[in-house]
Parts: structure tokens; sequence; C-alpha cells
């Protein structure tokens, strides 16, 4: 029998790589760190009068959140590939990075403080469960909730893409998320001791800023090809910077403030995917983005690790601005090269590994079944 040659691969090909999505991811991962930077406790760093959006940026997750929506979207080979190739790919890009931080924090916790956590608990975070159990949903890994988060949206969203096809619909699933998040935040108090923390970290608070991103994307599908698309971008973009500064000053109705973010990244994702200015996609910033996920398991414990250096270059006699500028530069200059380092060694591996797993399950269905798809 002549064998197959493995060219039906090309038609699952990825897309080509998006340099925007990568410039937000890059711009979502460095606001995360300066903000963590700024809430220790110990030495609490004073920030200088621009500081306010460094420490406001909690709501860099909110863009991770939609970017990962967008980017989920725009690398769909649902049709090609299957939902079991989505989570195959899915998993593979997640879980050996994040596996190998809970397995550093499991040893350092040991080695240093002579601590265990219970078992049920590493099995939470080993399985992605820790988002639903009202004691574990912050993680054993640093700023990991968002992955239990993300872990949760991926089991929805080929349903949520496939019957999200135009820019009305995903709107329409928009307000149903709202809608279904606000039924579930008013029914906690019956279900858990502190529905407060549960609600903050819960799935279904961040599901509408999620849906966000999918509206994000159908309304870039339904832009790009449009004639003046570079002046809608810039228009998009503005706009959404607008309306930030807006929310910053509690200017804003109609809908809780939190769900307001989740719009105005949408458009600013829309805004750079149709006019990716210079400014703002370019070769640092894609390269931030690329490393992003590394950036994001990693900035913690670094940022603990540099907290002697902070009280020294707080206490030089100089402007504040100038000290949380070198604060800043310290922290990239340590966390960049090592999370480059994990992207090379954990993450890229780990997603060749799935793209194998893919490609001889797809391999294997077809020679048994040529000319059939899945």
């Amino acid at each position: 029998m002549e064998l197959i040659e493995p060219q039906f691969l090309k038609s699952a090909s990825p897309p080509p790589r998006l340099a925007f999505l990568d410039a937000v991811r890059g711009i979502a991962a460095v606001w995360v760190v300066l903000y963590h930077m700024t809430q220790m406790p110990a030495p609490h760093l004073a920030t200088p009068m621009w500081g306010r959006y460094a420490e406001n940026g909690h709501a860099g997750v909110m863009l991770f959140f939609v970017a990962s929506a967008f980017s989920l979207c725009y690398t769909s080979r649902l049709h090609q590939e299957g939902w079991i190739a989505f989570y195959i790919r899915r998993f593979f890009r997640i879980a050996p990075l994040f596996y190998a931080v809970l397995a550093f924090m499991l040893l350092r916790m040991w080695a240093v403080n002579g601590m265990t956590r219970p078992l049920n608990e590493v099995l939470d975070n080993v399985l992605f469960t820790f988002n639903i159990f009202p004691a574990h949903q912050w993680s054993i890994v640093p700023a990991g909730w968002t992955i239990g988060v993300e872990m949760i949206f991926y089991l929805i969203f080929p349903a949520l893409y496939l019957t999200s096809g135009n820019v009305w619909r995903a709107v329409t699933a928009m307000m149903l998320s709202i809608i279904i998040a606000r039924v579930f935040e008013n029914m906690l108090p019956r279900l858990v001791n502190d529905p407060e923390t549960y609600w903050l970290l819960s799935f279904f608070h961040h599901l509408p800023t999620l849906v966000n991103g999918v509206v994000a994307f159908r309304l870039y599908e339904s832009l790009k090809e449009h004639s003046s698309k570079n002046d809608v971008g810039l228009a998009l973009v503005t706009g959404a910077a607008v309306l930030y500064f807006a929310l910053l000053d509690n200017r804003t109705a109609l809908v809780e403030p939190y769900y307001w973010q989740g719009i105005i990244f949408g458009a600013f994702v829309v805004g750079l995917a149709l006019s990716p200015t210079s400014i703002l996609v370019n070769r640092m910033t894609v390269f931030f983005g690329k490393i992003s996920y590394s950036t994001y398991l990693l900035h913690s414990p670094i940022i603990v690790l540099l907290m002697p250096m902070y009280t020294e270059i707080y206490s030089w006699p100089v402007a504040v601005s100038f000290k949380f500028l070198a604060c800043t530069v310290l922290t990239l200059g340590a966390l960049v090269p090592i999370s480059y380092a994990a992207f090379r060694l954990i993450e890229q591996p780990g997603i060749n590994w799935g793209r194998r797993i893919i490609s001889r399950r797809i391999f294997a269905s077809r020679v048994i079944c040529p000319g059939t798809a899945e």
C-alpha cells in the first residue's frame, strides 16, 4: 500500500502570526509586572504621579483575557482538526511551564520553610480545577489564578466560537455572559463562606471579558477589508484610551466598571489589528509578547527576590520617578533573560510536543480512513 504523504497537514497549518497580538500581550505582561511591583508590602514602592497607571496594572490581566480569546479565534482550526486537537494544543501550550513552576514552588516551600501542601490542593493545580474550589482559587503558582480561569474557558470555547459566527451573535453571547455572571454572583452568598473573594477570582466574573475577545475578533473580521480600516483603527485605539482614562476617574456608567475594561480593551485590540501603529507594535513589544506567558508566571518570585535591592534603591536621595524607573529596569533586566530561557527550554518544546501528537493522530485517522476528515 502506498503511504499517504502528510501534505494534508498543510490545511491545518497555523495562520501567520500577528505582530499586533504579540505587542498586546507584551504590553499586558509589562503592565502586570509594574502593578505587582507597586503592591509589595515591604518595601512599599512610592510611585510618581504617572504611577497611578502602573497601580492600575491589574487591568493588564483583563487585556490578557481579551487578547487570549481573540488569538484563539484567529488561530482556530476547529473545522480542520476538531475539538480534541484543540484541547491537546491548549494543554501543551499551558501545562509544561505551569507544571515546572508548580514543582519549583512546592520544592521551595519544603526546602526553605519545611511546608507541604495538601494532596487535594496539589491535584487541583495539576488538573487545573483550582478555580472551582474556594480554598484553592489563587493556585500554588504565583499569579496562577488566571490560568484556572483560562482553562475553564477553553472547555466552552469551541462551542462559543462555532455559534458566534458574526458580530451580532458574538455581542449576543457577550450580553448573555453578563447575565450569567450576575446571576452567579447573586447565588454565591448561599454557596460559599467568602463570596466576595470567590467572585473576584471566579471564572464567571471574567467570562464577559473573555467573550469580549470573541466580539473583537468578529468585529475585526468585518472591518479588515474596509477601505478606511486604518482610520477606523486609529479611532478605536484613541477612543479606547479616552474611555480608559474616564474609567480611572469614575466617569462611566451603565454597567460595572470592570466590564467597561473588557469593552475598552476589545476596542483597543481591534484598533491595533486594523492600524498597528509602530508606537505600540514594534520589535520590543512583540518580543515581550512572545515571552509573555513565562514573564507572567515567573515575575512574582523574581520581584520577591529583588525586594532588598528595591529597598536600597529607594534609599537614594533622588526623585521618586528615578527610583521607580530604576526598579523597573532592574526587574525587567532580571526577568527578561529568565523568561526567554523558559520560553525556549520549556514553552516551545511543549508546543512542539502538542503539534506532534496532533499530527500523528490526524495522520493515523486518515491512513485508516483515507479521504475522511474529522
